[in-house]
Formats: C-alpha cells, structure tokens, sequence
C-alpha cells in the first residue's frame, strides 16, 4: 500500500525540483498556460451564473434543504428528499429563474417570461403531489391527499417562511389563503389538525 503523505511530498519534492530547472523562457510559458487556465475557470463562471442561473439554483438546493429538515421532523425523510425535484427540469428550472431574475417584469403578467412562468408553475403543481393542485381534478373538485402528501405541503410552507424574511408561517399562510385553496374536507380537516389551526 501507497503511503500517501510521502507520494504527496515526493510529488511535491519532484516537481519543485522541476520548476527550478526550467529556464525563463519555460517558466513564462509556464504562467501563460496557468493563467489560460485560470481564464477559462472565470469564463465557466460566468457562464453558469449568466446562462445556467446558478444563484437560483443554489436556492433550490437550499430550499430542499430546509424542506428535508421539515420533513424529518415530521417523520417523511424519503420525501424531503425528493422534494421539487422537477424544479431541475428544463421546462420549469429556466422559467422559474428567468422569472425570479427579472423581477422588474413580475407585475406584467403579459411579459413572455411571465407567461412561461405561470406554464412551468402549473406544470409544477399538477405534477407534484406536495401541492393542493395536484388534488384537484378538470372539473374543479378536489380529491382527498394522501396523508405524507399532506404533511409535506407543510413542510413546504414552513421552509418557504424560514426562507424568506418575513414571510407567513404556516398558519398565517393558511389563514389569509385559505379559502382560496381547494381542499377536500377530509383533507382539510387533517391540514388543520397537523398545523394546530383551530
């Protein structure tokens, strides 16, 4: 077996020993290859955070984060987990971000990007059981949610509140939403139980 601090400072030992026997000329080379390796790390940067928005997807992983947390908490690690996993799609990663970057464009629900928005947000909710959408059929009535469904929703709202300052808890959030969201009684009845609204 490799002893692995000495390879690493034989390594280290040899290539000093290298350097130092380069001539001028060679060790300008030397810095030129560095420094065009360098450049393309801050070209590959900058075209993850400009192209790839890699601010928003960071806030993805952190969301999931504090998702997962919650979901610990109450029991369901597997589904904190795979929570918002379609957030990475391409039909919904590149519409979400655009539409997060350009905040400017939020009060025009007409902008294109806003458009596209509202499509990948609805793709999100119909395809992901977490969300009371999802429940909710083509004639507008809502199906009773299977309980771990029910208890990541509120996992979800409790790390959008701890995410964003500021924001309603979860009772607070159910309390001036709550008539808008759709829910089957059955599953109302459980929501309100688990989030103490009485």
């Amino acid at each position: 077996m490799i002893d692995t601090n000495n390879y690493v400072i034989h390594s280290l030992h040899q290539i000093k020993m290298e350097v130092s026997t380069l001539t001028l000329a060679e060790l300008n080379q030397l810095m030129r290859y560095v420094n065009f390796i360098l450049g393309l790390v801050v070209i590959a940067a900058y075209i993850l955070c400009k192209f790839f928005y890699a601010h928003y997807f960071f806030g993805i992983l952190h969301h999931k984060l504090l998702v997962y947390r919650e979901c610990r908490k109450l029991g369901i690690p597997k589904r904190g987990l795979k929570h918002d996993l379609s957030k990475f799609h391409p039909a919904e990663y590149f519409a979400y971000a655009r539409y997060w970057v350009l905040s400017f464009i939020k009060d025009d629900k007409n902008h294109p990007v806003s458009i596209k928005y509202e499509i990948a947000k609805d793709r999100h909710q119909k395809g992901n059981s977490h969300h009371w959408e999802y429940w909710v059929d083509d004639c507008d009535v809502a199906q009773p949610m299977d309980d771990e469904s029910i208890l990541e929703m509120v996992a979800d709202w409790r790390a959008m509140s701890a995410r964003h300052a500021g924001a309603l808890g979860e009772v607070d959030y159910y309390k001036a939403k709550g008539s808008r969201i759709n829910l089957h009684p059955e599953t109302r009845a459980k929501l309100e139980q688990i989030i103490g609204y009485y």
